[in-house]
């Protein structure tokens, strides 16, 4: 019997932060309700674009080889991380999530397309830690991923001491810089 994953590719139980924030943000709309337009504006500054573009390339491939089989498309025009669109990427993220939570009953679509909330999502992790706005995640995954590129500059300054930063491990540095004097500005909202 295999083990679970304690990997990223694990299975949760519950959902996530995005979505608990796209419900507060409907539930505090009140009856009003929020049009999906409302919800892209709100939401889509906070989702982290790298996240967004491998989802939305996945889902832009997956259309394209189906096309292909059609005869629909061109098999020499597929989409790329270079032609992949960030706000299109970031909606697309949205409206995945809209769908699941009507699917789920935490949103229900209204008549007139505005959305209200439902029942509350299944939350496992403290409310009070939530990150409605989603900078401590963009914070966190900007300065992980800024980390990473640095971390073979550290190697090869261990083996030798005239090693020096290609460009791009220069503008992870400048990167970090730029995200750490952030987190000072808002007084180290990661730590808690």
């Amino acid at each position: 019997m295999n083990e679970p994953s304690l990997g990223a590719d694990r299975i949760t139980v519950g959902t996530s932060d995005f979505t608990m924030r796209i419900w507060h943000l409907v539930e505090n709309s009140g009856d009003g309700g929020l049009t999906r337009d409302g919800i892209v504006e709100l939401v889509a500054p906070h989702v982290n674009a790298g996240y967004a573009r491998r989802r939305y390339l996945t889902h832009l491939e997956k259309n394209h080889r189906y096309r292909v089989t059609l005869g629909t498309a061109s098999a020499s025009v597929t989409p790329t991380w270079e032609s992949t669109d960030t706000p299109a990427a970031r909606s697309y993220v949205i409206d995945v999530t809209l769908r699941n939570m009507r699917q789920r009953g935490s949103l229900v679509r209204g008549e007139d397309n505005r959305y209200r909330a439902g029942r509350k999502p299944r939350y496992n992790r403290d409310e009070r830690k939530l990150d409605l706005t989603g900078d401590l995640t963009r914070l966190h995954m900007n300065g992980t991923e800024a980390l990473r590129t640095l971390k073979p500059a550290l190697e090869r300054r261990r083996q030798s001491h005239r090693a020096q930063l290609s460009t791009r491990e220069w503008d992870a540095l400048e990167r970090l810089v730029e995200l750490f004097e952030e987190q000072m500005r808002a007084g180290f909202p990661t730590i808690p």
